[in-house]
């Protein structure tokens, strides 16, 4: 095969390459989008005050009302956030956005509060989604 042959070919499949390098991203998005499972945790496994179910991405508070959930993707850029125990906090290690424990925005690039996610108490079962 000569250059000429092969940037021929390397030309004939740049389009299908281009195809699918934007088609994952916009699966993903989707699938994000409609993908939602429903998550079923135990009351016994939410113990402490906050619990960070890192399977999931969820934060749940027990607090002396119930319980509030909120999706632990800082509304920034997605990262995971951290609780700060002693600041009584979620912060974004990547970009520093800071969130108290109603999920509002205190500070940073996040323009939004955390996600609250809505749920509902059954059997001694929290369920999500």
């Amino acid at each position: 095969m000569d250059r000429r042959d092969f940037l021929g070919k390397a030309l004939a499949y740049l389009p299908a390459l281009s195809i699918v390098a934007l088609a994952f991203p916009f699966y993903y998005f989707l699938s994000f989008l409609y993908g939602k499972k429903r998550i079923e945790i135990p009351l016994n496994k939410i113990d402490k005050g906050i619990v960070f179910f890192k399977d999931y991405g969820i934060f749940i508070l027990k607090t002396s009302k119930g319980y509030e959930v909120f999706d632990a993707h800082c509304t920034h850029m997605g990262c995971i956030v951290n609780y700060n125990n002693e600041k009584k906090l979620f912060e974004c290690p990547c970009h520093g956005s800071v969130f108290n424990l109603k999920g509002e925005r205190l500070k940073g690039p996040a323009k939004k509060p955390l996600n609250r996610l809505t749920f509902k108490l059954v059997n001694n079962n929290l369920i999500i989604g």
